[in-house]
């Protein structure tokens, strides 16, 4: 009667871990959509308080019930029948699954860490050759307005140096004009002088 007890114990003690991993991963892809990093985090702590709680309540049960566990029964094996603790065989696998859980999280944890790595470098080759793409825009953007305006300059200083002479030559006109209308005024002057005399 013990050992049948026993066995069921554990049984449902596997059950039970077993299911509330599933629903939490369940739980977890579910809401992992629209999660915040608060939601996250509290999503952790609690994930975290429920497996403490099951290995503390599977370490209670082991140790309040260690006679019954640790009884021997006949077990069979398939091809034969021995006499072991199937309470103490039932425990060792759960702590063997849970080990290799435990293992297959930190594995999976060090491959996401890998991968973040590895994207945050290729992450940063991309940065920094935006970064080289944008400064040599940059230099072409310089390039290309000082070279607009040397033209401007060299443009408006053609401009200037055309209208100067183009004054130069209106100033030397209007002088002569001015000097041929002087000398005619003078002329018209003496010759009533000359006409009197």
């Amino acid at each position: 009667m013990r050992s049948g007890r026993a066995m069921s114990d554990a049984l449902a003690i596997d059950a039970l871990v077993l299911s509330g991993a599933q629903k939490m991963r369940y739980k977890s892809e579910a809401r992992h959509i629209a999660r915040t990093p608060v939601d996250c985090e509290d999503s952790m702590h609690l994930r975290s308080l429920l497996l403490t709680l099951t290995l503390a309540a599977i370490a209670a049960l082991a140790v309040l019930n260690w006679y019954t566990l640790a009884t021997p029964v006949p077990m069979s094996l398939g091809v034969t029948t021995v006499d072991a603790p199937l309470g103490v065989v039932m425990l060792a696998l759960t702590s063997l699954l849970a080990v290799l859980f435990i293992a297959y999280v930190l594995w999976l944890q060090g491959s996401v860490l890998l991968e973040t790595r590895r994207h945050g470098k290729e992450l940063q080759a991309q940065r920094e050759l935006a970064d080289k793409a944008e400064a040599s825009r940059f230099t072409e953007m310089k390039v290309f307005l000082q070279t607009q305006s040397q033209e401007t300059h060299s443009a408006l200083m053609a401009r200037i140096e055309t209208l100067e002479s183009r004054l130069l030559a209106r100033a030397n006109e209007s002088d002569n004009t001015t000097a041929a209308s002087v000398g005619q005024v003078e002329h018209q002057l003496r010759a009533p002088r000359q006409i009197l005399e």
